[in-house]
């Protein structure tokens, strides 16, 4: 592919284990999760943040529980969290949380389709929950999406990447990740690209393949859906998340760094 590196816009710090950024066209703002704490309490909140990276709320919306995954879709906010999917109203920061069922393990990743159907990926049970009709329900089970972390819709079939197999924990994750493509209809998997590439967490589609953040290497790879995927970025810094590209607003991409509380902006032209 060739394409220049991204080039570093501004950075922000101050957040409290940043883990996913979101960019709102209505409000021209980003809205950022904020873990803050363990699975058992209701400490995580959202920060906003104005186009050039200075903080305008640091705490847009609280009372969240581990909030993970962002997406936006008309000016409303979902929020994967580790019992929930959750939405913000953009307008006015009123927090509405759709129970998961039992047995869920961590609800990561999320996106929104045109029906409105909310996909959200459960990392450390190989699956895939949807809400509708104000309902969170399993939408998908399979051992090859062990690891699964980051999903994005696209039409009539869902990306998704993956960290790899975590049974034997974090540090000793192998194999490592990939991408997959899940047909919506018949809910088939198949590859997307390459296999076993990386330690994934958030996904954005791109130009001829998607955009995908390397968790464990700081890295920002281009995966096309033919031929060898390119780290167009690599950082070495620990904990690349749930980033989101914007090629409309000048190629940005917006990355946060969950350990190293701070969110950062790049320009990458593809």
């Amino acid at each position: 592919m060739g394409a220049a590196e991204p080039v570093e816009l501004w950075r922000t710090t101050g957040f409290t284990a940043p883990e996913s950024v979101s960019y709102d066209p209505g409000t021209d703002a980003f809205y950022v999760t904020n873990v803050n704490g363990d699975a058992e309490g209701a400490a995580g909140f959202i920060s906003k943040l104005n186009r050039d990276g200075t903080i305008a709320e640091e705490r847009f919306a609280e009372g969240l529980t581990r909030p993970l995954g962002t997406a936006i879709a008309d000016g409303v906010l979902y929020v994967a969290t580790v019992n929930s999917i959750a939405t913000v109203d953009l307008a006015s920061g009123e927090v509405t949380q759709y129970p998961a069922p039992e047995g869920t393990n961590m609800l990561n990743g999320i996106d929104v389709a045109e029906d409105g159907t909310v996909y959200a990926t459960d990392t450390m049970a190989g699956s895939i929950y949807a809400l509708q009709d104000g309902t969170v329900s399993l939408w998908l089970q399979d051992p090859a999406l062990a690891g699964i972390n980051g999903i994005e819709v696209d039409g009539e079939r869902l990306i998704i990447v993956r960290m790899g197999d975590l049974s034997n924990g974090f540090a000793n994750i192998s194999p490592i990740g990939d991408a997959k493509q899940i047909n919506i209809a018949s809910k088939e998997i198949s590859d997307f690209g390459q296999t076993e590439i990386g330690i994934f967490d958030g996904v954005d589609m791109a130009e001829g393949g998607v955009l995908a953040a390397d968790y464990a290497g700081g890295k920002l790879v281009f995966i096309p859906e033919e031929g060898a995927p390119e780290t167009i970025l690599d950082t070495g810094m620990l904990s690349f998340a749930d980033h989101h590209y914007y090629p409309e607003l000048d190629g940005l991409v917006i990355v946060p760094v969950t350990q190293s509380n701070v969110v950062i902006a790049y320009s990458w032209q593809q």
